[in-house]
Parts: structure tokens; C-alpha cells; sequence
């Protein structure tokens, strides 16, 4: 059997640590997405699933948002943290 150095444990056992951490959000049903919607038509205008913790900035959902909407669609988030 072959020895795993002291580095290489460590980054595995980091790893494992960090799978854990995903699947315990996703069993905790904290796992979002958004769906914008025009106020007038009710049309879809775009949608993206799959962000695991709720901030949407840490978690990447904010790099999904179209440009146009984005710092309106980050005010709403926030705006009760103020």
C-alpha cells in the first residue's frame, strides 16, 4: 500500500469536508434558483436553479443575473439588511 504524505491527507480529508458542507445544504433545502418575470406580461424573461446557501453573491447566482437587472434584483436581497 502506498503512504500518503501529510499534505496530500490533508487535501483530501479538505475535500471530503467541503462534499459534506454541499450535501448537508442540499438535504437542509438550502439550495435556490430565481425566475424573473415582466411585471406587465407575466412572460418569463430568464431562469437558473441550483445555488447552494442563500447569498446569492457568495453562491454565484448573482454572476447569472442579466446585467441589466442585476443591481436592482441585489437591492431587493438587501434591502432589509440595512
Amino acid at each position: 500500500m502506498k503512504h500518503l504524505s501529510r499534505r496530500l491527507r490533508t487535501r483530501v480529508e479538505d475535500l471530503l469536508r467541503a462534499e459534506v458542507a454541499v450535501y448537508n445544504q442540499y438535504l437542509h433545502g438550502e439550495v435556490y434558483g430565481f425566475t424573473l418575470t415582466d411585471k406587465g406580461t407575466g412572460e418569463i424573461i430568464d431562469s437558473c436553479w441550483g445555488f447552494f446557501g442563500e447569498n446569492p453573491q457568495s453562491n454565484g447566482m448573482a454572476d447569472h443575473f442579466p446585467p441589466v437587472y442585476r443591481e436592482e434584483i441585489l437591492s431587493y436581497f438587501y434591502a432589509g439588511a440595512a
